[in-house]
């Protein structure tokens, strides 16, 4: 069927204004307009509605709007390496360790130990002697800390280190052979001395009589 130049105007009129009432169309800052679902709120601060005359303009394509920048969302959760601030000091979840070389009983950690803290007892060249050693659960400086440990062969030797330090919820650790031959200082931070006492795996302290 061939429509006359009067219906196809017509015909145009009806679905422009079908198209006007399904949609709202908004004029921009930049001075562009676009088209949203009917009844919906502003795409952008600043938008205004248009009717009329502006709508000759064409809407701007989906895919051409400008993005509306949304307000960054925080991660509900996450772990870095720093978490909270605790007396000064940040918390970590990983001890620090510097090298210092080696010295005097460097390749022996329980002969090192004592060579700071001599009333530390004897026997201790293993795990079970280290631990008949523990007088005390709590980090105090020059305590002598025991860790377990099970070398190469599968045998549970142990590790001993001194407590150079406690500062706050600090714990720093001196000790020798924890790197074969060397000696090292360990430092751990925690949101209490319970909490870094098990990043440095101490099971115990040797506490010497004052």
């Amino acid at each position: 069927m061939i429509l006359s130049t009067l219906q196809r105007t017509a015909v145009l009129g009806l679905l422009l204004f079908t198209n006007q009432v399904m949609a709202d169309y908004w004029r921009l800052p930049n001075g562009q307009i676009v088209q949203t679902m009917a009844n919906s709120t502003p795409p952008v601060a600043g938008a205004r509605r248009v009717t009329g005359n502006a709508l000759q303009q064409p809407p701007q394509n989906r895919a051409q709007q400008p993005q509306v920048q949304q307000e960054p969302q925080l991660a509900q959760s996450f772990s870095p390496q720093i978490t909270q601030q605790t007396t000064g000091r940040a918390v970590t979840k990983v001890p620090t360790k510097e090298v210092l070389g080696t010295g005097l009983h460097s390749d022996n950690c329980v002969l090192f130990a004592r060579d700071r803290v001599p009333s530390l007892p004897h026997g201790m060249n293993t795990w079970a002697g280290k631990k008949k050693a523990i007088n005390s659960n709590t980090a105090v400086k020059g305590s002598v800390a025991l860790i377990p440990y099970t070398d190469s062969k599968g045998e549970e030797i142990g590790h001993a280190a001194y407590v150079e330090n406690v500062d706050g919820n600090t714990i720093t650790l001196l000790e020798a052979n924890f790197s074969p031959g060397k000696i090292t200082r360990r430092t751990a931070t925690g949101t209490d001395l319970n909490e870094a006492a098990r990043q440095l795996k101490i099971a115990g302290f040797y506490v010497p009589e004052r």
